[in-house]
């Protein structure tokens, strides 16, 4: 699994967090922003518990 990657070292507000566009998804967390990775596809779900 990989992390959420961290984008610079600026803190941001939740105000801020609702202008931005794009299709990434980010998270703030303590005012900085981290862009998350999609979560997996259903299919790939299904087939990982499979495996477990």
């Amino acid at each position: 699994m990989s992390l959420a990657k961290k984008l610079g070292n600026e803190k941001y507000t939740y105000k801020d967090y609702l202008t931005w566009n794009g299709d990434e998804r980010y998270e703030l967390i303590d005012g900085v922003p981290f862009c998350m990775t999609p979560a997996p596809s259903r299919i790939y779900q299904k087939f990982a518990v499979t495996r477990m």
